[in-house]
């Protein structure tokens, strides 16, 4: 790996380009990563210079939860399990070994090693090439370098990564190692969520020191799992070769069918079955040979911010689980027999949690249920629920009902709002279904709405393969956006659904999507169909190939208010609404920039971002909301 520091600007600098050359190249020796060696080392044979002979480090006072054993401190399992309520036990261990300061952290890198001699070579050469192992501390630790020294002076430092995700990820890390806003803060503690590295830590020291059984380890979502999955099989592959090996599963929601079900399976002879999920394994189902949980005491859960513009937004949040999803964990472990489960978590985390789930009406979106509720003819304001939403939430659904035409101004519903409440879908596509019969493409838009109804994701995406995913899926792609891309997709699927059973699958693994939803879509669409056929509305019209205008048109009056025009940044700002908003990474017009755009829904994560987007003309959006001024 190469890292260049220029304190001049290089015009046009090429490696292999000898006129622009640095004027010097200076090549420090740094060795392999030693520390992180002995580190992965030491996880492996679980042996620490620090810790006796039980494998515990710097013990605490912590307290555990109901039936537990003392959670700061990792004491050693063989002492410290308990029987509960399965005939096993709950453990807690609250986060293993102290990870080192940042700055620690900083000081063990190999670069340190020459950073007084890299100084002074970045004083006396305008351009200086450095080359260091991956892992060095070279991308992280030389801009630090020229602010301590004080080369920059008051000129500001930059750095150029070939990647957006790694130039973010870069300045957060220094941000972190300059400790600003910790300082900022009266150097107040900077807090670290540690509970994917508790969780590995606790399954190796089950792994090693534990009788056979299978073990559940229950996390927030995907990108949890995947990190823990590839930290699990680094290490699992340093094991001693008496050891048993690890065979590790995943399981969440955009999990295809047939990898879920590979769960259910023995673990391979001679292998322990480790099992990553999401809270979906919580209830229901029974895995056989679990013996052994860990439960990080955390999940994602679903929040719609609303709006009384009509314009809220989904985000999806990790939080603390409940007092009952944490004893629903616990009871996966002794469904075939005593079993134990561990919890990372202390008991007065335990106490705070709530008892159960905040109820689903108070955090979702209430635009089809209230259409629901005035097509039955009932007074909201004399409606009495048994946990009542708040004014906010029924205000926003009122919103945007009226802008779909469903309730006219005195909030009674009109003969639009009632047949799109036969319609078994959300009201804005309900609306959309019904202007396609006004454009003559009801085939096409049956199509994509039916994928945006499915429960499942369309796309099954994973970090280590979504370059290629992009990719494989290039082919179905539409200049105009992503809800083209899902009917090229639907038709292409079509094509092959007169193949056998396997060769359908193996179609939609090469094109890395989800065949579930795609045969969840046909039945929906099918219904649909139905529908229409009662409501004597033809649904066979075709604006075939090519003809894109009307599809796009359609969308646009049921997505109205989920339209953002561009500004001068390369962000959109919502038209109805106060929210800047960014295309989500996963569009297929991510990289463009077009006039005025529609969205399914807004997502917040680090910032908010529109998820399924296409692109409209500034024109259209305009002159239809001239047109609803006027009705």
């Amino acid at each position: 790996m190469v890292a260049i520091a220029a304190l001049k600007g290089i015009s046009n600098y090429r490696p292999n380009s000898t006129p622009n050359k640095p004027k010097k190249f200076t090549a420090f020796p740094f060795p392999t990563p030693k520390s992180a060696d002995k580190s992965l080392k030491r996880r492996a044979s679980w042996v620490d210079p620090d810790e006796d002979e039980t494998g515990v480090k710097g013990r605490g006072k912590g307290q555990s939860s109901p039936g537990a054993s003392s959670l700061n401190g990792r004491p050693p399992l063989k002492k410290k399990m308990k029987k509960a309520q399965s005939g096993g036990g709950t453990y807690s261990p609250s986060g293993a070994k102290k990870n080192p300061s940042v700055q620690e952290q900083r000081a063990n890198l190999p670069i340190a090693q020459g950073r007084d001699a890299l100084i002074r070579e970045l004083r006396e050469h305008d351009v200086t090439v450095l080359v260091g192992e991956t892992g060095s501390g070279k991308t992280t630790q030389i801009p630090q370098y020229l602010l301590e020294a004080g080369i920059a002076g008051d000129g500001m430092i930059a750095i150029t990564q070939p990647r957006k995700v790694a130039a973010t990820s870069l300045a957060a890390r220094v941000a972190v190692e300059q400790e600003k806003f910790s300082k900022y803060y009266g150097n107040a503690k900077v807090l670290q969520p540690d509970y994917v590295d508790s969780a590995m830590r606790t399954f190796f020291q089950i792994h090693t020191d534990q009788p056979p059984g299978d073990v559940l380890i229950f996390l927030p979502g995907q990108e949890d799992i995947e990190n823990l999955e590839k930290a699990i099989q680094l290490f699992a592959n340093r094991l001693p070769a008496e050891t048993h090996g690890v065979a590790v599963y995943p399981m969440y929601a955009a999990l295809p069918s047939n990898q879920q079900s590979a769960i259910f399976g023995p673990a391979p002879h001679g292998m322990r079955k480790c099992i990553l999920a999401t809270n979906i394994a919580e209830t229901s189902i029974t895995i056989p040979g679990i013996k052994y949980v860990i439960d990080t005491g955390k999940h994602k859960e679903k929040m719609y911010i609303s709006r009384d513009t009509g314009t809220g937004f989904d985000t999806l949040l990790t939080k603390d689980i409940t007092r009952s999803s944490a004893m629903q964990r616990a009871g996966r472990a002794g469904r075939e027999g005593p079993g134990f489960c561990f919890r990372l978590y202390t008991e007065d985390s335990f106490n705070a949690m709530p008892l159960s789930a905040e109820p689903e009406i108070r955090r979702v979106t209430l635009t089809a249920s209230l259409l629901q509720l005035k097509c039955l003819g009932q007074d909201l304001e004399t409606l009495e629920f048994i946990d009542k939403p708040d004014q906010e939430s029924i205000a926003s659904a009122l919103a945007t009902l009226y802008l779909l035409g469903a309730l006219d101004d005195t909030r009674s519903l009109t003969p639009l709002g009632r047949k799109m409440a036969y319609f078994p879908l959300e009201p804005s596509f309900a609306r959309v279904l019904l202007a396609s019969f006004e454009y003559g493409c009801p085939a096409e838009v049956l199509s994509i709405l039916s994928i945006l109804s499915a429960s499942s994701k369309l796309f099954v995406d994973t970090t280590d393969k979504r370059e290629e995913a992009s990719e494989a899926r290039r082919k179905f792609r539409s200049t105009s956006g992503d809800h083209l891309m899902i009917l090229n997709i639907v038709k292409s699927y079509e094509d092959v659904t007169t193949s056998s059973k396997k060769d359908r699958r193996e179609w939609c693994r090469a094109q890395f999507l989800n065949e579930r939803c795609l045969l969840e879509a046909l039945d929906i669409r099918k219904q649909l169909q139905g529908v229409c056929e009662r409501m004597y509305m033809d649904w066979r019209v075709s604006v075939g190939e090519g003809n894109e205008e009307p599809v796009l048109r359609s969308l646009l009056t049921g997505l109205m208010n989920q339209a953002a025009f561009l500004q001068a940044d390369g962000s959109y700002k919502q038209i109805m609404g106060p929210n800047v908003v960014k295309i989500h990474p996963s569009s297929s017009l991510c990289d463009k920039k077009v006039p005025a755009i529609i969205y399914d829904e807004l997502v917040y994560t680090t910032q908010i971002y529109a998820r399924g987007v296409s692109a409209v003309s500034r024109t259209a959006v305009q002159e239809l909301i001239v047109f609803n001024k006027r009705r």
